[in-house]
């Protein structure tokens, strides 16, 4: 949950644009702000009032608040992550909004979906996003590195390509101590 979400959804300024639907998996009644379509479907990412995402499903929404729950909207690493950002801007700016997408967003647990999906297909399109990522937010996927670099499933390429980015990190990390 962000507070900074949490006061742009009870400052009143986006009322108009608020929906209600039901959390599938409680059937708790909630008003959201659609923010964003992922991917050709017709699923829109939004906001409930706590400040949690949501992925909009057939009856409800679904809450993105596990990394499981992430790959419902692992469709979004389809495009480019400069792209996404300046949609979630875009929506934001045309109520004068002004944000820092970066930490509001959850990039990390998309990039982390992508990479833990089990695929090499969304494995590559997660370190296109993971390359746009400031260094404090690609040391959280440090575990998801590890796995990729020793999976049966991904290419010999791709399992090295995480060994580096785990040297990275580990650079990283011992130039900030």
């Amino acid at each position: 949950m962000d507070e900074r979400l949490k006061l742009i959804f009870n400052s009143g300024l986006l009322e108009a644009e608020y929906r209600e639907s039901t959390l599938i998996d409680s059937n708790i009644k909630v008003k959201w702000l659609p923010v964003l379509r992922c991917g050709e479907t017709h699923r829109n990412m939004g906001l409930i009032e706590d400040g949690t995402w949501v992925v909009e499903e057939s009856p409800g929404l679904r809450l993105l608040n596990k990394t499981r729950s992430f790959m419902r909207v692992v469709v979004l690493l389809e495009q480019p992550m400069d792209k996404v950002r300046d949609e979630i801007k875009e929506f934001f700016s045309q109520f004068k909004i002004d944000l820092d997408i970066d930490l509001v967003f959850p990039f990390v647990d998309v990039t982390r979906a992508g990479f833990e999906f089990g695929t090499e297909y969304w494995a590559e399109l997660a370190f296109k996003w993971y390359e746009k990522l400031p260094p404090k937010d690609k040391a959280l996927l440090k575990a998801s590195l590890l796995t990729i670099s020793d999976v049966k499933w991904a290419s010999q390429k791709l399992r090295h390509k995480a060994k580096r980015e785990l040297k990275t990190i580990s650079q990283y990390n011992e130039k900030r101590w």
